[in-house]
């Protein structure tokens, strides 16, 4: 099996770079109270002044899809990684949740070979402006493909590269509140959704020893920066139940060599954004399921579509403290 960052080492170095901007831009704009705004109180309750522990059971997502148009053939690729659980804490001041998590060793297709992954997502809920933050990179593929067996499905060569930065304006942040369906530090009193505009920027790398079925390249690089356009819903089923669904299209320009995007032929990938959450909150807990699915066109021409999805889904119990209350005592 291959390293990943089998090139030069200013290859390697501009990957470093890349991560270390992303992350300094994801920072700023967690740092930018500018944002902010009042909620509607008849719209939505914050938890206020909650010191909050959280426990997860979530799974990361990451697969390539390869379509050739003229064969009408098609290839997934897809990982091999096991359930995670993690422990969190999370406050009103805090900007992000801290979270730590690892796996828990029981693999899913036992038969394939296990991937190697790094994945750092944040995904940052604020009133005005939702974030999603991905650093992704993942060696060791399968082919899902019933004919074939684990041997001739296992791409011990294949690695994929990606860094994915999502920012998106919510119009109706006063009343609709995207943080009581995803983080629960507040409630949603009334159904109510939101108009939702932004952008994105990618950097994808895609590299294999043998070929990728059925393009038959050896490696995908794509730099791409576009816009998007959704809308999202938060429907109050009781006091205690709440339901969101959220979609966003776009679409992105990109190229494969970041130094020369403008004097190269640019192309034209599409872009989706998946949200869904199931919550049912109470007063000092809280359990919820939560889904995130971003997918982008990697390359897309009259020959050949590739597709990236990534992302991530969890499954949340929470419990709520008034520290004020334990320090009075």
């Amino acid at each position: 099996m291959r390293n990943f960052y089998r090139g030069n080492v200013s290859q390697f170095c501009m990957k470093r770079i890349k991560v270390r901007s992303i992350y300094l831009v994801f920072f700023i704009l967690c740092g930018v109270n500018s944002w902010a705004a009042s909620s509607d109180s008849a719209y939505v309750q914050p938890h206020k002044g909650s010191f909050t522990l959280k426990t997860r059971l979530y799974n990361n997502i990451f697969a390539l899809n390869v379509r050739s148009l003229k064969e009408n053939n098609e290839t997934t690729y897809a990982t091999n990684n096991p359930m995670n659980l993690g422990f969190g804490i999370s406050h009103p001041k805090l900007p992000v949740d801290l979270f730590m998590g690892f796996g828990l060793g029981a693999l899913p297709n036992d038969e394939y070979l296990r991937t190697k992954s790094f994945d750092f997502q944040i995904h940052k809920y604020g009133r005005r402006v939702v974030v999603d933050l991905f650093v992704q990179d993942y060696n060791g593929f399968y082919i899902e493909d019933s004919k074939l067996t684990p041997n001739e499905a296992n791409c011990h060569d294949l690695s994929a590269f990606e860094i994915g930065l999502v920012a998106q304006y919510v119009f109706n942040g006063d009343k609709f509140s995207y943080q009581a369906a995803f983080n629960q530090n507040e409630r949603q009193l009334k159904s109510v959704g939101s108009l939702l505009l932004g952008g994105g920027v990618y950097y994808f790398d895609i590299q294999s020893d043998g070929s990728l079925e059925p393009n038959m390249q050896k490696t995908m690089r794509s730099t791409q920066f576009g816009v998007n356009i959704g809308y999202s819903y938060n429907w109050v089923i009781s006091k205690s139940w709440l339901v969101n669904g959220s979609l966003s299209l776009g679409a992105n320009l990109g190229n494969d060599n970041i130094n020369t995007f403008f004097n190269r032929q640019l192309y034209v990938n599409p872009m989706s954004l998946v949200r869904i959450a199931t919550v049912y909150d109470k007063k000092r807990w809280a359990l919820s399921f939560s889904f995130v699915l971003n997918m982008v066109g990697v390359e897309y021409n009259k020959d050949v579509e590739s597709n990236l999805s990534f992302g991530r889904f969890n499954l949340t119990y929470l419990h709520r403290f008034n520290l004020s209350k334990v320090f009075e005592k």
